[in-house]
């Protein structure tokens, strides 16, 4: 007799139940019923996950330490669940990573099954949770050296900040593990540098605040799994929200406040050491400016609507990168439709709230899809703006400030809407390019 694992209507992202079968055939057990295996309902002898692995009475592989605090034990199978499998292989990765050669191995290395069920489920002795403890530590491993010290100080952050009540114990390791995957894979293996460590943490809180934001934590393996779906954060949601913001405005001062172990303390005075070369304004080589850049504008490009994306194109035409540059307009000029509330172009119509509301979809997604927000820059974007607008954009002529006199120094921030910002990086495309049409039809558009 063999345990296949099934799914139905009913169960969640990430759990599964295990069917008795001989063959391909289904296998009723009077014997065990209500003990050891139960019918569920869909009439399947499932095992229950209050068993005892002793009173099995089918072969099967034994693994002790699966829940690591709690020391519950686990059921192995050499099998991965197809659908996931299919989702670990096909998902689209910009910087190949983890490798193609990676992903074979992590799937030959079985998956395990903890006796656990989903807090929402209303089977809860029927389900068991697909643990996949070998394929992490695989992917660990692949870390370069300032991935792992990355890694180590999100774990410092946690308990330093985020978990100063033992009763409140919303952030795991396992959570900052996986943040730290999805990190990795999006973006390039040159921002793990040593001189990049304060960035590389940076990106990641960026990444824990968003989840935290949208009450959304995604499993790696496994995306449709909500790891926060039935914990009633509340409070603590907000308390940890603002946690986060305020470490990722201290811009890495936070380092020399955190309680580290002994075996953390190198990896601490490295960072100080690295935050000290920082602040004495260590001149750092062009081409990595722009790498960073980069890697920045990249990551915002999906903020909302269009200034990510606008912002990015920007910076494109200051590299000459014309081909980079001309398909994103484009591609916001295609977004910019009757479903989207332009901020500094039209007011929030009833409808369209309705249909916002409608969709009752979390606030950043609310942003992502249905608001373009203004172009915003500081005075320390100067080299990302088009080289044209740098005067026009920072120096001020006193109607900003309300003042009657000129002031001759730069203002500190400055604002465009997208679409006329759409419409003039359309123009200086296609300008450079000697598209004459086009070209007037963007200058049209801005007049």
């Amino acid at each position: 007799m063999t345990l296949l694992m099934v799914t139905d209507e009913c169960t969640p992202p990430g759990y599964v139940k295990l069917q008795l079968v001989q063959g391909n055939a289904p296998v009723l057990v009077n014997n065990y019923q209500n003990e050891i295996f139960i019918l569920d309902s869909k009439r399947r002898s499932v095992l229950s996950n209050n068993t005892t692995f002793t009173k099995l009475p089918i072969a099967y592989e034994y693994h002790g330490p699966a829940l690591y605090a709690t020391g519950i034990p686990a059921l192995y199978t050499s099998c991965w669940p197809e659908k996931t499998s299919r989702c670990l292989s096909s998902r689209r990765r910009q910087q190949n990573w983890p490798t193609r050669q990676m992903i074979d191995v992590i799937q030959k290395t079985g998956t395990l099954l903890v006796p656990v069920a989903h807090k929402l489920s209303p089977e809860q002795h029927l389900e068991w949770r697909l643990a996949f403890s070998f394929g992490e530590k695989l992917l660990t491993w692949k870390f370069n050296s300032t991935q792992y010290k990355c890694y180590v100080m999100l774990k410092f952050i946690k308990n330093t900040f985020i978990n100063v009540d033992a009763t409140e114990n919303v952030l795991t390791s396992y959570h900052c593990k996986t943040c730290m995957f999805y990190v990795i894979e999006k973006t390039s293996v040159s921002l793990w540098h040593p001189y990049n460590l304060l960035l590389c943490i940076d990106l990641c809180l960026r990444q824990l605040l968003s989840w935290i934001d949208c009450n959304n934590f995604l499993n790696y393996f496994i995306p449709d799994e909500n790891m926060f779906l039935g914990r009633n954060l509340g409070p603590v949601q907000r308390r940890i929200s603002g946690i986060l913001i305020d470490l990722l405005m201290q811009k890495g001062t936070y380092i020399k406040t955190i309680a580290y172990e002994s075996i953390g303390e190198n990896v601490v005075r490295v960072l100080g050491n690295h935050l000290a070369s920082r602040s004495l304004e260590e001149e750092i080589p062009d081409q990595e400016k722009l790498d960073i850049a980069h890697e920045l504008l990249l990551w915002g490009s999906s903020s909302d609507v269009g200034s990510g994306n606008l912002k990015l194109a920007a910076f494109y035409l200051c590299q000459s990168n014309l081909n980079r540059m001309e398909e994103m307009p484009n591609h916001v000029d295609a977004k910019l439709t009757h479903n989207v509330w332009e901020i500094g172009i039209n007011y929030l119509e009833e409808s369209m709230l309705s249909m916002i509301l409608h969709e009752k979809l979390p606030i950043t997604k609310i942003v992502q899809h249905h608001v373009a927000l203004p172009v915003c820059y500081s005075s320390l974007d100067i080299y990302s703006v088009p080289k044209v607008l740098n005067f026009e954009m920072f120096c001020s002529t006193g109607c900003e400030s309300g003042c009657d006199r000129l002031i001759t120094h730069w203002i500190p921030t400055a604002a465009v809407t997208a679409r006329l910002y759409l419409y003039f990086l359309q123009y200086q495309c296609f300008h450079m390019r000697g598209r004459i049409i086009p070209r007037s039809v963007a200058l049209n558009n801005m007049i």
